[in-house]
């Protein structure tokens, strides 16, 4: 029997997507993603938390005493609206076009509270701490018959919070989430709600009382009846380009401008080695243009440019704010459109993602050509280079060497009283990361003594034994080796594939705009000719590239859908 394989597909603009939490099973996200999870504390005496319904087993709800809620984050432009009304937690400013955000208040446990998010993405715009918000986006049910596509909205490893009437397909559960007995607080914030019919089918699907009950639903019946699951967001990032003629989709300088009196930029640990960049009175940062939606995972933490509105998934954002040289300042660019969401004026935002390590993870992520920031790994063929740079210390060099800063009266001065309040207008920003991963940071790009230090490894060139090439999906394919695989063919239910060697195959479409609309993941494929099946569904017709790999080799082709 042949194996159809799910198609993660993307919603037709991204310019008003926003992000939401769908339940899933603990641990099983697409793609290795791991899923974010909301823990409630329920009441510890006479704890009356209870599972009800068709099986009692809902998706991604687990446990009594502390209620877990798993969920995978996924973008969408609109959700798609079934026969009934239904529930997703809001995990953007917004909710997608044609839902209501609506928060519910938990009063939880006071004495031993243990509420917590945990997992690769924050859970905001929700608040959890003693007591939580919980934010949510409700999906109203399509009226008109001529319109429903589909009686579920989400692919069936996923559920929802809803309450439809009874159906052979979908398997209803009853939580109820004991909150705080004494002086309970429980609540809503209707966020403009004022129509007090949605109100009350809101409460059909999230129960009001001095507990909280959530109606849940999963899918039982035909799978090829479910639409695709819109795929999470694009990322983009910078990686410095140690060769070349390495192939990137675009090329830029970074310039920061070094303190002029005093400067101490410069190697300071490791080898005096670190292509693509170069220090002096400035320090400049060579960087390649790489799709990093799919980041690769290393044994260790690295960090990349930021650029796109958000990292890649299970990647953290942090940024460093350099106070640069205030005379004849030559930073560069200056207001590029290209190293957005940095900002490099007279001084320099320059934002980040820290890729947390992972255990099995590659000796290296990316091809020979690119580097990135990270501590010594200790690995062989692995060059480790830390660097300084000289960031403006505010008090004019000369003052503080000519003692001019040397008593009470002078040291009050404004030029040299920032020294004596330790400010250096150096700043950063690690946007609500938990402490274990600023030290997880701070172990790559560290502040002392007003100065930013730089941690920087790359490949020396030798064998990567299979280790990661970087896609590159709008430039044209790369050179085909001679145990590369070939596309051979492409229509609305397969890719056919020709192997060279045996080994896993993974199998990205991506259209013009650079989205991808479906991954096909197959594994122990021998040589050969091979039809690996996938549904187009909702993607239209037009112009698509196709990229396989497989083995560490990468072969793309441009294709058309009709």
């Amino acid at each position: 029997m042949k194996k159809t394989y799910t198609l993660i597909a993307l919603a037709a603009s991204m310019s008003f997507a926003a992000k939401i939490g769908v339940l899933v099973s603990q641990g099983s996200c697409p793609s290795g993603h791991y899923p974010t999870i909301i823990t409630l504390d329920a009441e510890d005496s006479h704890n009356a938390t209870e599972y009800s319904g068709d099986d009692k087993k809902p998706i991604g709800i687990t446990g009594t005493g502390q209620v877990e809620f798993s969920y995978c984050v996924f973008d969408y432009d609109e959700l798609i609206k079934v026969p009934y009304d239904y529930v997703v937690l809001r995990m953007d400013k917004s909710c997608p076009k044609g839902s209501l955000a609506f928060a519910r208040y938990h009063d939880t446990e006071d004495s031993d509270n243990s509420n917590s998010p945990k997992g690769d993405f924050s859970v905001w715009p929700s608040d959890i701490g003693d007591n939580a918000k919980l934010e949510y986006c409700f999906v109203p049910k399509e009226t008109d018959p001529k319109k429903i596509r589909y009686q579920y909205p989400f692919p069936k490893e996923y559920g929802v919070f809803a309450s439809p009437e009874s159906s052979s397909s979908i398997v209803r559960n009853r939580v109820k989430v004991d909150d705080e007995d004494t002086g309970n607080k429980n609540g809503w914030d209707w966020h403009g709600i004022t129509d007090n019919s949605i109100k009350d089918r809101i409460k059909k699907i999230v129960e009001d009382g001095k507990n909280v009950v959530y109606h849940t639903i999963k899918w039982k019946g035909d799978e090829g009846a479910l639409p695709p699951m819109s795929l999470l967001w694009r990322a983009t990032v910078g990686v410095i380009k140690v060769d070349g003629k390495a192939s990137c989709q675009k090329t830029f300088t970074i310039g920061l401008d070094a303190e002029d009196h005093g400067n101490l930029t410069g190697v300071t640990k490791g080898m005096d080695d670190h292509p693509g960049i170069s220090l002096g009175s400035h320090m400049k940062f060579d960087y390649c243009v790489v799709d990093g939606t799919d980041i690769p995972r290393a044994r260790y933490d690295y960090a990349v440019l930021k650029l796109s509105k958000y990292c890649p998934f299970g990647a953290y954002p942090f940024n460093r704010h350099h106070n640069t040289e205030d005379l004849n300042n030559a930073n560069s660019p200056k207001g590029s459109s290209v190293i957005w969401p940095s900002v490099i004026n007279d001084d320099a935002t320059l934002e980040y993602c820290l890729v947390p390590k992972k255990s099995g993870g590659k000796a290296y992520p990316f091809s020979a050509s690119y580097g990135v920031f990270a501590d010594n790994p200790g690995i062989d063929n692995v060059v480790f280079t830390e660097m300084r740079f000289s960031d403006e210390d505010q008090c004019p060099y000369e003052w503080v060497s000519q003692n001019r800063c040397g008593n009470a009266d002078e040291f009050s001065h404004p030029r040299c009283n920032c020294h004596a309040r330790g400010v250096s207008g150096n700043e950063w920003n690690w946007y609500g990361v938990s402490s274990s991963i600023v030290s997880q940071i701070n172990k790559i790009m560290y502040e002392k003594d007003f100065d930013t230090f730089f941690r920087y490894i790359h490949w020396n060139g030798k064998s990567l034994k299979k280790e990661a090439n970087m896609v590159v999906v709008d430039q044209a394919a790369p050179a085909v080796q001679s145990f590369s695989p070939e596309i051979k063919g492409f229509d609305h239910s397969a890719v056919t594939v020709e192997l060279k060697s045996a080994g896993n195959v993974h199998v990205s479409i991506v259209n013009l705009k650079g989205a991808v609309v479906a991954n096909i993941s197959r594994e122990n494929l021998q040589p050969g000719f091979h039809s690996l099946e996938w549904h187009s569904g909702i993607v239209p017709n037009g112009r698509y590239i196709v990229t396989v790999k497989q083995n560490g080799m990468v072969a793309a082709k441009n294709v058309i859908l009709k």
